[in-house]
């Protein structure tokens, strides 16, 4: 995402955030509210999306991040009720997959 041992990459980061938020990682969740957050400044990218920003904010807030919480309020007072209202809908019918417990087990050891 940022470059480090390597290029930036958004569509790589985009898609191991959306992954790692699918499956509950807040953190995710966060970067990914923060990757389609606009600037305002005219200097952003194709992914700026305040729809999906407020989306994402809202899960990880949903999920205990309190900075999440007054970043998807502040996204929400930028959408248009029809926008928000289809946002709100996809966020109250998000639910995070199940992890397989033993995926991170160690065999043969």
């Amino acid at each position: 995402a940022r470059g480090e041992g390597g290029p930036v990459d958004t569509t790589q980061s985009v898609a191991w955030f959306e992954k790692a938020a699918g499956y509950g990682l807040v953190n995710s969740m966060y970067n990914l509210g923060a990757t389609f957050h606009p600037t305002g400044d005219g200097g952003g990218t194709a992914l700026q999306d305040p729809e999906k920003s407020y989306f994402w904010y809202s899960i990880a807030a949903q999920n205990g991040d309190e900075q999440a919480a007054k970043l998807a309020a502040s996204m929400a007072s930028d959408l248009d009720a029809s926008s928000k209202s289809a946002a709100d809908q996809r966020i109250a019918a998000w639910t995070a997959e199940q992890r397989d417990p033993e995926a991170n087990e160690r065999f043969g050891a």
